[in-house]
């Protein structure tokens, strides 16, 4: 199980990259908040995170209606590990009516999904199945906006995959108890013919 997470994990990167801002106007308070923003995309790109945070949460107090800037902060959260902000910052992102912005939301989204499902594989299989079939969904609805997107098309490979092995690993389990139930119901009625045998002797 957990080799098979691991380089599951490995080759599902978020990969959908950060958007540049440029200004529309010429007001000065809007280029220093693009120039703040791309100055946290070149922090993210080096790996800056938390410097890439407080970037984006400055210009966002400027900018709060940028669907733009608010994928960016998605994208910091997420690879913070921040999953749950990650998601509400994506889900936010959704609003826009950029079609291409939407699509990288969305398959983040499925992100956020397959790494929640990771986590919580081993505890609770299927609460993590359910994730990813969500997860499946939001690669699905990327692929609607962009036939030719292979890293969506990767991804549902992956998250069926291990949806399938997690529910095989559930009707294993289930098997198990089935048995086991089996078992103690035989050595019940065992016991009771013995007791029985037993009283009969006595009487």
């Amino acid at each position: 199980m957990n080799g098979f997470l691991n380089q599951s994990l490995a080759v599902f990167a978020l990969g959908s990259g950060v958007l540049f801002g440029s200004p529309v106007d010429g007001q000065q308070a809007e280029r220093d908040s693009y120039a703040q923003i791309n100055s946290a995309n070149q922090q993210l790109a080096e790996g800056k995170v938390d410097e890439a945070l407080a970037q984006y949460d400055q210009a966002a107090e400027s900018m709060p209606a940028s669907h733009e800037l608010t994928y960016n902060r998605a994208v910091a959260h997420y690879r913070k590990g921040n999953i749950a902000k990650a998601r509400q910052l994506f889900t936010d992102a959704l609003a826009t009516t950029d079609t291409d912005l939407a699509a990288k939301a969305s398959f983040n989204l499925g992100n956020c999904d397959y790494s929640e499902a990771v986590a919580q594989a081993e505890q609770d299989r299927p609460a993590a199945i359910a994730q990813l079939d969500e997860a499946v969904d939001h690669y699905r609805r990327t692929l609607r906006a962009n036939q030719n997107d292979i890293e969506a098309r990767e991804n549902i490979e992956l998250a069926m995959q291990l949806a399938e092995q997690l529910r095989k690993q559930e009707e294993q389990e289930q098997q198990q108890q089935d048995q086991q139930q089996d078992q103690q119901q035989d050595q019940q009625q065992d016991q009771q013919q013995d007791q029985q045998q037993d009283q009969q002797q006595d009487q």
